[in-house]
């Protein structure tokens, strides 16, 4: 199985046609947000007197506005990544210091209200390291069985899937509820796909249901031949999962 640029750019497709058909085609703007770190590394004594490297990391996320164009154009969220970290950098422990990508996506923002209680699209691949974990695991044929005990309906083979990421963030449960309700009745307009260059055919129109989960609101989905997870939550949940990203430091030991 090839994982590439090719691959990013189709969920990047199926972020911006998601958000184009929930929203009646409504105003959005396109950005590039990326989650970084830095850290320093020394070594310490403890009360047994060996040597212990300690390592502090501080993590921060960026978002900005890029021009849609560059995105239909081939550019990935983690090209646009690198790009905000390029020439940034920051003062931690005294010192200034560069940073590294962490994790990136794409997001696609309305811009007014709409009658989906629609606010944010975010179309995501998992970070590298957890990516490879996730190829080298399955060659050697290690499973993840307390994966499926979070929800039933979710295998591993679907957590495998789920490499590719589409988040639609709404206001409510209420709204969450129906979104998710109607998500495997979504219809690609023409007008839309060609937007986007991609040819307007019966297989391009609409994705192939997978599965679904109720209790998690997520739908694994095939679409051009890549699987993606859709799952939709309410701008609270994320908010309350991320809220100490940005400014949190800790400290971890190895």
């Amino acid at each position: 199985m090839f994982w590439g640029a090719d691959l990013l750019t189709l969920v990047l497709q199926m972020g911006e046609l998601l958000t184009l058909s929930l929203t009646q085609g409504q105003e959005h703007e396109c950005r590039s947000t990326v989650r970084a770190e830095l850290w320093k590394s020394y070594t310490s004594s403890i009360a047994t007197n060996h040597d212990v490297k300690d390592v502090d990391k501080m993590q921060f996320s960026l978002s900005e506005s890029v021009d849609v164009a560059r995105v239909h154009g081939g550019c990935g969220s983690l090209e646009l990544a690198k790009s905000q970290l390029r020439g940034l950098v920051v003062n931690a422990w005294g010192e200034w210091r560069g940073a590294r990508v962490v994790d990136h996506s794409i997001d696609f923002d309305l811009l007014h209200a709409n009658e989906n209680g629609m606010m944010k699209v975010i179309a995501h691949a998992r970070p590298s390291t957890e990516l490879w974990r996730l190829i080298v695991d399955s060659m050697f044929g290690i499973e993840y069985p307390e994966l499926s005990a979070e929800c039933p309906g979710l295998d591993d083979q679907e957590d495998f899937g789920s490499i590719y990421q589409i988040q639609v963030l709404v206001e409510t449960d209420e709204q969450a509820e129906a979104m998710h309700e109607k998500l495997d009745r979504v219809v690609f307009a023409d007008a839309h796909l060609r937007e986007l260059g991609v040819e307007d055919t019966a297989e391009t129109r609409k994705f192939e249901l997978v599965s679904r989960s109720d209790c998690t609101r997520t739908t694994q989905v095939v679409w051009r031949g890549t699987a993606m997870r859709i799952q939709v939550e309410t701008l609270n949940q994320v908010l309350l999962c991320n809220g100490s990203v940005n400014t949190s430091v800790v400290r971890t030991r190895r």
